[in-house]
């Protein structure tokens, strides 16, 4: 399962080389704002992990309530592909848009953060359907 989303999520996360040219200046022109705010507002790193954990907290919450549901194993292979295509998109376009300092910036700020949390959200995605079926 986990092979077969995987490979589902990063073969449609090409369709951020497929973006039509407006659409993509204007996902690049988002970006810029939104990381220009950032830079202009100086962020709290403390309010970043409590954010963090939060949004996390939220995503297993909704696992576990897809567990405990009739019909939450399609829910929760949904969520496991919906992630995917997320982390996947992400990466693509940042390396149409950016090139080489996406890269960098996906080795050095996104990877560690993800090398945690995929095996977590696998583990309790497969757990949850263990639980569900």
């Amino acid at each position: 399962m986990k092979k077969k989303a995987s490979k589902i999520g990063y073969n449609v996360a090409i369709y951020a080389f497929l973006i039509p040219e407006a659409s993509g200046e204007a996902l690049k022109l988002y970006l810029q704002d939104f990381f220009t705010n950032i830079a202009e507002s100086g962020t709290d790193s403390g309010e970043l992990l409590k954010t963090a954990f939060f949004m996390n907290g939220k995503n297993f919450l909704f696992l576990l309530l897809c567990a405990l549901m009739v019909i939450g194993a399609p829910l929760i292979f949904l969520f496991c592909g919906l992630s995917c295509f997320m982390h996947g998109f992400t990466l693509f376009y940042f390396i149409r848009i950016y090139s080489f300092k996406a890269a960098l910036f996906y080795l050095l700020g996104m990877c560690p953060h993800y090398a945690l949390q995929i095996p977590v959200y696998w583990l309790s995605c497969l757990l949850c359907l263990r639980f569900s079926l």
